[in-house]
């Protein structure tokens, strides 16, 4: 997901409103300092899941507008490549880099604890293959980046999308060697090279 700060809420206006919740590791991890609307919720959690109990992202709104609150406790935390971040948005090239959470055991899973947050590529994203934890069924029966099951010969198809055309690599014995020939191939993409050799 892309990085939304500095649409229509200024890094000044984020931090007159927010403080860091570093006590509840289980929440959205930011407090209101000042609501711009309600005092009295001065000091209380702030945000909500986004789709329910069962989401891993929380979400807040700002001016009518929805925000991940996982972006603005990186912001207010100052987590590493953020400045990069930050200019690559100002300049509209949102897509670049996306903040992630770890999730490697030290923090419940999808913690907006700052330790738990880093900026990545969002090829690195989605290499990682995150799921949402609100689809239980497609997390199970998700498969490796660029390989997928062939059910008339029960080999796995390798295959990468390269300049709007589907690409097919090859079949092979077992899926991590399909996502072996994905990944190889995306490395031939970006080094300006045909992905098939």
């Amino acid at each position: 997901m892309s990085y939304s700060l500095t649409r229509g809420v200024t890094p000044n206006e984020i931090e007159e409103m927010f403080m860091l919740d570093t006590k509840d590791l289980t929440g959205s991890g930011l407090l209101w300092r000042k609501h711009p609307i309600y005092t009295d919720k001065d000091g209380e959690k702030a945000g909500s899941r986004r789709h329910g109990k069962q989401s891993c992202y929380w979400r807040i709104c700002i001016n009518r507008k929805q925000y991940n609150v996982h972006h603005i406790v990186a912001h207010l935390a100052s987590v590493p490549r953020i400045d990069e971040l930050r200019e690559l948005a100002k300049r509209g090239e949102t897509n670049i880099l996306v903040i992630d959470h770890i999730n490697d055991g030290r923090f419940p899973d999808y913690s907006n604890y700052p330790e738990n947050l880093e900026v990545v590529t969002a090829r690195e994203n989605t290499i990682r293959g995150k799921c949402s934890m609100r689809n239980e069924k497609r997390k199970r029966n998700r498969s490796l980046l660029g390989a997928y099951l062939r059910k008339d010969t029960g080999n796995y198809q390798a295959c990468i999308r390269y300049q709007g055309h589907s690409i097919k690599l090859g079949t092979y014995k077992t899926e991590l060697e399909a996502h072996h020939a994905y990944l190889n191939a995306r490395t031939r993409i970006d080094n300006g090279l045909y992905p098939k050799e």
